[in-house]
């Protein structure tokens, strides 16, 4: 595991040097470099780091970040929020955006995103999470201003989701609006088959009968009834400025998915006596024929009366009247 750039529990925004660390890993954990070759030539090797956890503060660079993830292929938890900052000339802007095509396909829990990241990074990470099963959202406490809270996301980051992460079971993230969530939410209970929790933390400016027409429209969806979804209406502060709506939604797929397995279950039953059925058709067929042979030859067919041509002695005037 890595912990980095925590210092007296305050985050500090600052470049921590990510690479010089990787680097002495590398040295102290030999053991562990593997080669995809089956060329022996140094230069074929393929370092690896057996790294399940990843935490850093902001501010570690792009470039650091990268180097980084190609040798951590394993990892399974990643919390570092990755800022956009272009106006810093140590920040590398071709670095940032390589980032979401070095996750590993490993991870399982990610919590990623600076209240400044653009959503186009946000939805290319998301589509290279295949098994993720926890996405949260990273909320900036010593910020006085909502905007600068968190990512805001919108109903296309639901969207996403639901068509990359299959495996999701918690999702939680920050929005300055309730508009079209209900289609998100909606195609997320149905392609998410092991979804239990989805939290929307809402911008102040978000109002409570917007909220409230949101649990509504969930509840009186035709597709979310079928998950029994309950509700929750708390609220977080991030600081003594800033009080964020919480809406959090349980969902139930465990009676959906019985009802799934005994419908599969009965397919299955029904396939089996349909061959099974088709085998005693085909059998008795064969039956019918025996029968119908010996009707015809009284069951006593033999090859004893039986003779080629050849065997069949022909006179000559026979043969003129054949050949005519």
């Amino acid at each position: 595991n890595i912990h980095i750039g925590l210092y007296d529990g305050v985050w500090k925004f600052e470049f921590n040097q990510l690479e010089p660390i990787c680097h002495e890993l590398f040295l102290n954990v030999k053991q562990h470099t593997h080669s995809n070759n089956n060329d022996n030539d140094d230069h074929t090797l393929n370092p690896y780091l057996p790294i399940s956890r990843i935490e850093c503060a902001p501010g570690v660079m792009p470039s650091h970040i990268v180097s980084l993830l190609k040798v951590a292929t394993n990892c399974q938890h990643f919390f570092v929020p990755l800022i956009y900052n272009d106006s810093d000339s140590r920040w590398n802007s071709n670095d940032f955006w390589n980032i979401p095509s070095c996750l590993p396909s490993t991870l399982k829990s990610f919590r990623g995103f600076d209240a400044q990241t653009p959503l186009k990074f946000v939805h290319q990470c998301i589509v290279n999470l295949p098994n993720i099963q926890e996405f949260h959202v990273v909320l900036y406490f010593g910020s006085a201003h909502p905007d600068f809270i968190a990512c805001g996301y919108t109903n296309d980051t639901l969207i996403h989701l639901a068509e990359n992460c299959k495996s999701l079971q918690s999702f939680e993230g920050y929005f300055h609006s309730t508009e079209q969530l209900l289609d998100g939410v909606e195609l997320m209970v149905q392609n998410c088959t092991v979804l239990k929790l989805i939290g929307l933390l809402f911008h102040p400016d978000v109002n409570d009968d917007d909220i409230d027409d949101l649990i509504n429209n969930i509840r009186d969806s035709v597709i979310c009834s079928k998950y029994e979804p309950s509700f929750s209406r708390l609220t977080e502060n991030p600081n003594q400025h800033v009080t964020l709506r919480v809406l959090e939604i349980t969902f139930d797929h465990s009676k959906l998915n019985q009802a799934k397995n005994k419908e599969k279950m009965n397919v299955d039953d029904n396939q089996t006596n349909e061959q099974q059925m088709n085998t005693d058709v085909t059998a008795r067929g064969d039956n019918d024929n025996h029968d119908m042979d010996e009707l015809l030859y009284g069951g006593n067919v033999s090859s004893d009366h039986l003779k080629s041509l050849d065997e069949i002695d022909i006179t000559d005037e026979e043969d003129d009247d054949i050949m005519n």
